[in-house]
C-alpha cells in the first residue's frame, strides 16, 4: 500500500488498476488499520475524482456477494 500512499502524496489520481489493488489491501487483515487510515485520509485530502469514485464502485460491486 506504500506505493499507493506515495502516489496520493504526489497528488496523482488512482487509475482502475490502482483502485483494484487498493480495494484488495483495504479488505485485507494483513494491512494495519493505521496504514489503511493514512491511505483513506490522503485520498480525501487530495480530493476524490469522479473517475476514482466510479472505479471504487465498479470494483466493490465486482466483489459483492449476491443475496
Amino acid at each position: 500500500m506504500t506505493w499507493l500512499i506515495e502516489k496520493l502524496k504526489a497528488g496523482a489520481d488512482l487509475n482502475l488498476d490502482d483502485v483494484r489493488q487498493a480495494v484488495v489491501l483495504l479488505l485485507s487483515d494483513s494491512v494495519p488499520a493505521r496504514t489503511k487510515g493514512e491511505f483513506l485520509t490522503l485520498l480525501h485530502r487530495k480530493g476524490e475524482s469522479a473517475n476514482e469514485i466510479a472505479n471504487f464502485v465498479h470494483v466493490l460491486l465486482e466483489r459483492a456477494v449476491p443475496l
